[in-house]
C-alpha cells in the first residue's frame, strides 16, 4: 500500500465515522467531527481527574501521554 492510499483509506474510514456539525463556512462548506482514540483518552483522564470540582487555584500540568 502507498502512502497516499494510506491516507486515502485513514481519510474515508474518519469520514465514515465522524459527526456532522450544523456549521457551515462563507462557501457553505461542512463541518465534522471525529474523536481519535487519543482524544478519547485524554477526554476520559481529564473527566476522572475533575471529580466534582468546577474550580482550581493550582491546576495540574500532569501529562496526558498514555
Amino acid at each position: 500500500m502507498t502512502v497516499e492510499e494510506w491516507w486515502l483509506s485513514l481519510r474515508h474510514h474518519r469520514q465514515s465515522q465522524s459527526k456532522a456539525l450544523p456549521l457551515s463556512d462563507a462557501k457553505g462548506g461542512s463541518f465534522a467531527w471525529f474523536l481519535t482514540d487519543r482524544m478519547l483518552l485524554i477526554l476520559h483522564k481529564l473527566d476522572m481527574g475533575a471529580g466534582g470540582h468546577r474550580f482550581n487555584a493550582s491546576p495540574s500540568h500532569e501529562s496526558c501521554d498514555p
